[in-house]
């Protein structure tokens, strides 16, 4: 289903807001129909004491619904919503009334959403501090359904993998494009529909991930092999979320093997020198090196 969000508002309003010095009433909706057609609908002629409707803006979005776009809107800073049976009615508060602060605000929403532009709005925080807990679940979760170079990931369908209860749409977000700086993740677009936006692996996924279960001798290795890192997990037979702060520079699944290789080898050195000790005793025992 492709939606299209647009903004239409009416033409009384506009001229309104262009005498008064600015606030414009406006209405952003959802359809799969081209806008005019939308217009032509009953509730649309019901709604129209502001005047003629004039579409202001207009933009495909896949499946991302108005439903999803409303609650931001409602609490941005710079828009009013006032409850009344007109649910898409809002007032862009600094809009001088041509549209252009509500198509400034709507962009940055659907932005935010696509990852398209100014991120600037989740750079405002030099370096984020829950790289340690929330990106590295995020980072869990998106590879748990990117687990091959050919999957392809929609942001819904990490959030939901992540949980939607747990984290809101910002710590996604930031995550993601933390993820894809890291080369942890990549941006795959759909050529025919620019905001749609699939996520893959990067080409630094098998470095930096780690299954969701390890060993308790993985456990060890990794506290042995990277003093420096820190790695939290529940000791039990299910360990979960660990996660390595500092990543080293080298596939983690072939240390691993070197460090099980060089393990073995360190159990039987101690067996050999424990039957020779053993050997000695009974040769002692036995008057053999008198």
């Amino acid at each position: 289903m492709d939606n299209k969000i647009y903004i239409v508002a009416g033409a009384r309003n506009m001229q309104l807001a262009q005498a008064s010095g600015g606030g414009l009433w406006a209405n952003v909706g959802q359809t799969t129909r081209q806008v005019s057609e939308r217009l032509r609908d009953d509730d649309y002629k019901r709604k129209a004491a502001g005047g003629a409707w004039q579409v202001l803006f207009s933009q495909d979005v896949g499946d991302l619904s108005d439903k999803e776009i409303h609650p931001i809107l409602k609490a941005h800073p710079r828009v009013h919503w006032e409850k009344s049976d007109n649910t898409e009615e809002f007032l862009f508060l600094d809009d001088p009334g041509d549209g252009s602060k509500a198509k400034e605000i709507v962009r940055e929403i659907l932005s935010s959403f696509s990852l398209i532009v100014d991120e600037q709005i989740y750079r405002q925080v030099p370096s984020i501090p829950f790289r340690h807990g929330i990106i590295g679940q995020i980072q869990t979760a998106a590879l748990s359904i990117l687990d091959s170079d050919e999957a392809r990931a929609s942001h819904r369908s990490i959030w939901n993998a992540a949980g939607r209860d747990s984290f809101d749409r910002d710590q996604i977000l930031r995550s993601l494009i933390v993820l894809r700086d890291e080369g942890i993740l990549e941006v795959d677009r759909t050529p025919s529909n620019n905001f749609q936006i699939f996520w893959r692996r990067g080409p630094k996924a098998k470095i930096q991930s780690r299954p969701s279960c390890i060993s308790f001798d993985e456990l060890d290795w990794l506290n042995s092999a990277y003093p420096s890192a820190t790695v939290d997990a529940v000791k039990d037979s299910n360990i979960q979320n660990t996660v390595i702060t500092h990543q080293p520079e080298v596939s983690l699944d072939d240390s691993y093997e070197a460090y099980k290789a060089r393990e073995k080898l360190k159990d039987i050195i101690t067996q050999i020198i424990f039957w020779l000790f053993v050997i000695f005793l009974i040769a002692v025992n036995a008057g053999y090196l008198d």
